[in-house]
């Protein structure tokens, strides 16, 4: 027999059959006494609970959470000057709830300041306003330079701003220059990366600039320039010396120049230079010079190259040799020996070459 059948089997013996005969004794007689104490007490116990329920109705109750109040939060977000960077947000719900949002995040923006900042909603209206700073810029640099020789016109100039601001650069004007191109924006906007811009002038008497690479024998010692019509220098080219061109330029005074090398200059004269268009007659000649011997003097003098600022001078292998070198105006060198060479006095400089004493200065003891 199952568990759930013996269960049945219980159940159904204590069902008395409606046909059974009933031994039941018959019901008992209470006295008249204990049904009036009972009722009594029946009665005091009521009252009691009658009055706890008054007392219970006088207590305030707590609202629950549908009868409290409905609570509005306005969102702002702008920028420094007030200008809205986003539609304003609502956030609803009711007072003494917490506020539960998510600040925005503009690209090119940080946020520096909170105003009305709450964590729960403690007023049926309230205003929260967050302000964002744009963020810096990358710098741009605008700097002016000669085409021709790639010297600076002016200082360079720095160009500051937010990121997304535009700007525009107009060139600025030097005397005797006129704008010839530009490398980098002229307008745009800033960006976080630095930036730069380059403005080429040539000079306005400059009518064309050719490279141009020929050979110059020197017939007649010319007067050299550190630049067209520019300043004199007391460099004396050797007589029948062959010198190699690097650019040819005209000038509005229908003059040709040729640039030897660096910052020397001379104007075409043809009674003064002459073309030697075969490379080897150059080459033959400075062979034949390099061969030559000079007396020398030797010497141990501590000097000092004298030119122009920031240029260079060109030193030679030998007297009226081919250039090897060049040294920049002001560097300290040695002379160790002295030569005289068609009247023109050579210096050699140790670990250089040959210079012309009008480049040379000597340091006073």
């Amino acid at each position: 027999m199952s568990f759930s059948s013996f269960l049945k089997k219980i159940i159904l013996r204590s069902i008395v059959p409606k046909h059974s005969k009933s031994n039941a004794r018959p019901p008992r007689t209470v006295p008249a006494y204990i049904t009036k104490k009972k009722a009594a007490a029946s009665t005091a116990v009521a009252d009691k609970e009658t009055v706890t329920n008054k007392d219970a109705q006088l207590q305030p109750q707590p609202k629950s959470v549908k009868e409290r109040q409905t609570a509005l939060l306005l969102i702002m977000y702008r920028d420094l000057t007030g200008k809205e960077l986003a539609a304003p947000e609502i956030v609803s719900g009711k007072l003494g709830e917490q506020v539960n949002f998510r600040l925005k995040a503009f690209e090119n923006y940080d946020l520096v300041d909170i105003k009305g900042f709450t964590s729960y909603f403690a007023a049926p209206y309230a205003l929260l306003t967050l302000t964002y700073l744009r963020k810096e810029a990358g710098s741009i640099w605008i700097i002016s330079r000669d085409f021709d020789q790639q010297t600076l016109l002016g200082e360079p100039q720095l160009l500051r701003g937010k990121i997304g601001d535009t700007f525009q650069v107009y060139s600025p004007s030097f005397h005797g220059y006129h704008l010839m191109s530009v490398a980098g924006q002229i307008k745009g906007e800033f960006s976080l990366a630095a930036q730069q811009l380059l403005l080429y002038y040539r000079k306005d008497s400059w009518l064309s600039v050719i490279p141009q690479k020929v050979f110059l024998k020197i017939l007649k010692t010319p007067v050299c320039f550190d630049a067209p019509n520019g300043n004199k220098l007391t460099l004396q080219l050797p007589i029948n010396s062959v010198w190699r061109t690097f650019t040819k330029v005209k000038t509005h005074l229908d003059q040709t120049w040729y640039c030897l090398g660096g910052a020397l200059w001379l104007r075409f004269n043809d009674l003064e230079v002459k073309f030697v268009t075969a490379e080897s007659s150059f080459l033959g000649y400075t062979k034949t010079v390099s061969k030559k011997s000079y007396p020398t003097e030797p010497l141990k003098q501590p000097a000092s190259i004298s030119f122009v600022p920031q240029k260079t001078v060109s030193l030679f292998d030998n007297p009226n040799g081919r250039i090897c070198t060049s040294v920049e105006h002001g560097k300290q060198v040695l002379a160790i020996a002295k030569s005289t060479v068609d009247g023109v006095i050579w210096y050699q400089l140790a670990n250089y070459g040959w210079v012309q004493q009008p480049y040379l200065a000597f340091n006073k003891n």
